[in-house]
């Protein structure tokens, strides 16, 4: 789930005219025609655009608790691909009643060698319900990580707004 913040932006879009920093206001002379003031405004509306989306950008890559979910993530998906594996086998060699002496395998009747193999195998599907369990938690902070960008994003932009709201109040005021 790639975070795109243009696509977060287009519904701001219609605020721009009101409430965007960096918006100058096209002076109202005859010479400027009505057709150069909807060039000019749009212009400023896909400029304002632009510099929201790299600031939501910008945010969404400075911010910590989007990362640390990402990689929270990530850990649980790599942990439920090694819990859906078998263990590993063992090798299992044993010698009883060897002359500590010699060393000679040979010289007392008593001595034994043992060699074996040990395989763990998991009842049933557990390997599976354990990777799939792996990755629904893994799926849940994807979830999160998604809800933060637009947390992130929607803050962004209500500090966006607040700000143009300010300078066109102090426009106005001025």
């Amino acid at each position: 789930m790639e975070f795109n913040p243009n696509r977060l932006v287009a519904p701001v879009c219609s605020l721009a005219l009101v409430a965007l920093p960096a918006f100058n206001v096209v002076a109202q002379s005859p010479a400027n025609t009505k057709a150069q003031q909807e060039a000019q405004a749009q212009s400023i509306q896909a400029q304002s655009t632009n510099e929201l989306a790299n600031l939501i950008s910008i945010a969404l890559s400075n911010d910590g608790n989007r990362k640390q979910f990402y990689a929270q993530s990530e850990a649980m998906r790599e942990t439920g691909v090694a819990s859906a594996t078998l263990m590993d086998p063992k090798l299992k060699v044993g010698f009883g009643g060897l002359p500590v002496d010699s060393f000679k395998f040979d010289e007392d009747p008593m001595t034994n060698t043992s060699v074996g193999l040990l395989h763990q195998f998991e009842r049933g599907s557990t390997l599976d319900l354990q990777q799939k369990k792996a990755n629904q938690q893994a799926d849940g902070l994807s979830l999160q990580v998604h809800a933060r960008e637009l947390e992130v994003a929607n803050s962004m932009t209500q500090l966006w707004l607040e700000l143009g709201y300010q300078q066109k109040a102090e426009q106005i005021l001025l």
